[in-house]
């Protein structure tokens, strides 16, 4: 890349300056705030929630099947993956690959994606500011570079774009991948040669597709954001052979692909991603429309005002930069987005993290037209060094507070206890896993089912077919089970099998071992408030203030097992 630092300019060194200073400040704190994240996902031992456990598990999947080297269990390992598809398990996977699997290499994909997303970004910004025929002054050709690091900038200081990306979660490979389609947009808008461009082309609805097939929510933004801004590119009604062969290209591609995951993954498990998610608010309400915009000022900016400077300055380069087709790729998604989160009323905060990048784009274009403005006329060039100056000063005042409170709100969202690590590892230490286990009594979100069955396969070697691990009161967990496609529990899969009360359960002999976890400072446990006696089975316990690990040994009961 040809930095413009080495064509400085005595009229225009002010400028100078005043970009290479904000430069110096946004790059060593994005470097220092990855330092920061790889760090803290190297030596967090948190166990996932019931989310993170979800992905973690599909990556053993195929990291199973990998090592095995078993094309029958990859196959499987991927199709099964119905309701949240297969592209972030592959990364995740390939960590295990190269690190064994733990909870550090399944979170450390994300701070290596948002790596990537970061500063494609910045370069991203760059490439398409630089293509500018209006540049006629010396210091044009800085400002791309002003707003390549003004889109960085926005990123790292992003509350809730940062924090996630230390989970094993889905967002940042999707942000990851929407960076990278529109950089191939940009690439396709300075070829002319009609063959490679529809190569180029045919590669966007490719990357696309493996947007859909990390999140099929993804996919609804992106899906119509590249047809929109193929078909734009001239006026309405003058659509040429071009285009039309270009929407042909990109709709057989998505026929294609879609036909064939719908055929070899579990239909009625993938319908129920757009059917069975919770509905939090009514889909007219003020509540609902106003969700995302309060979100994007309090959650993805620091404060208010950088949100609404992001939010306009993306106006801005969105109507400025329109003939550019990774630009039009990029507005079409966000105005698909915009429709689809309108009608759906499953609100979360991290539904708009794989378009947040987008925003962030448009904002750094919108700025360099806006210093391209100012320094264009002479009353108002000696603003730009100030215009500058100001707008980091902004975004450095904001991000005090948030970069202060970072370790804690990156402990905070693995919403877990380290401790919770050391219990489950005690618990399945105990048993022996080719037996089939029951878990009973404390039971959350952070400490949960998939969860320890993760930690089965990883200590046991299994697939988790071949684990039988299940979680009484069987109903906490049998609908979660059955809407994602995992394993079902013995009681979902064997009517006949009793499902109360536990002495029943323990008296068809079918499970070997149970884990019971009791907080002390609760009254009862489920054994002991349903009055089951347990006396006369060997145990091991061990203490977790507040709570208490028991192992019971069910079957073949000898003196060895310690109690």
């Amino acid at each position: 890349m040809n930095l413009p630092f080495t064509h400085a300019n005595r009229k225009t060194a002010q400028i100078h300056a005043a970009i290479f200073l904000a430069s110096v400040i946004t790059v060593i704190a994005a470097l220092t705030l990855l330092i920061f994240l790889a760090d803290t996902v190297a030596t967090t031992t948190i166990p996932f929630d019931s989310d993170e456990a979800e992905h973690a598990v599909d990556a053993w999947q195929v990291y199973h099947s990998l090592i095995r080297l078993n094309l029958g269990d990859l196959f499987q390992a991927i199709t099964s993956q119905s309701f949240y598809p297969f592209i972030n398990s592959l990364f995740v996977a390939i960590s295990y690959l190269l690190a064994g699997a733990s909870v550090v290499s399944s979170r450390i994909p994300s701070v290596l994606l948002f790596a990537l997303t970061v500063f494609g970004l910045g370069w991203l910004t760059f490439r398409i500011a630089q293509r500018q025929e209006d540049a006629v002054n010396p210091a044009d050709q800085w400002f791309p570079w002003t707003g390549a690091i003004f889109a960085i900038a926005l990123a790292i200081t992003s509350p809730i774009f940062v924090t996630n990306a230390v989970l094993c979660m889905l967002e940042m490979t999707g942000a990851m991948l929407a960076v990278l389609l529109i950089l191939i947009g940009d690439q396709i808008d300075q070829i002319r040669r009609q063959r490679s461009r529809l190569i180029g082309i045919a590669i966007a609805a490719f990357v696309v597709m493996a947007i859909v097939l990390t999140k099929y929510s993804f996919g609804l933004f992106y899906i119509p954001g590249l047809l929109a801004a193929l078909v734009t590119a001239t006026k309405p009604g003058k659509l040429g052979r071009q285009v039309w062969l270009e929407t042909t290209v990109v709709l057989g591609i998505y026929a294609a692909v879609l036909v064939l995951w719908i055929l070899v993954t579990d239909r009625p498990t993938m319908w129920m991603f757009f059917t069975n998610h919770p509905s939090y608010v009514d889909v007219w309400s003020v509540e609902n429309f106003l969700y995302y915009p309060i979100v994007w000022l309090n959650e993805y900016s620091t404060k208010k005002p950088v949100g609404l400077l992001s939010l306009t300055f993306a106006v801005i380069g969105a109507v400025r930069y329109w003939k550019h087709l990774p630009v039009r790729i990029g507005v079409w998604s966000v105005l698909a987005a915009t429709v689809v989160l309108g009608i759906s009323t499953t609100n979360s905060q991290r539904h708009i993290l794989v378009i947040a990048p987008v925003i962030w784009m448009l904002a750094g274009l919108g700025l360099v037209k806006v210093l391209q403005w100012l320094n264009r006329r002479i009353k108002t060039r000696p603003f730009v060094v100030g215009t500058i100056g100001l707008i980091w000063a902004l975004l450095i005042v904001c991000a005090i507070e948030p970069a202060s409170q970072l370790h804690a709100r990156l402990i905070k969202v693995f919403e877990g206890l380290p401790v919770y690590a050391e219990m489950q590892e005690f618990g399945l230490q105990g048993v022996d896993l080719n037996q089939p286990v029951l878990l009973l009594g404390f039971n959350n979100d952070q400490y949960n089912l998939l969860a320890i069955r993760w930690r089965a396969a990883v200590l046991s070697g299994k697939r988790l077919e071949d684990l039988n691990i299940d979680q009484f009161p069987f109903e906490q967990r049998e609908i979660y089970l059955r809407r994602t496609g995992r394993k079902p529990q013995k009681v979902s899969v064997d009517p006949s099998f009793p499902r109360q009360p536990l002495d029943a359960i323990l008296d068809s002999g079918y499970y070997a071992y149970i884990i019971e976890t009791r907080n002390l400072q609760e009254q009862s446990s489920i054994l002991h408030s349903e009055q089951h006696s347990l006396d006369n089975y060997p145990t091991v316990a061990q203490q977790f203030y507040p709570w208490l690990v028991t192992v019971y040994k069910i079957e073949n009961q000898d003196h060895s097992f310690n109690s």
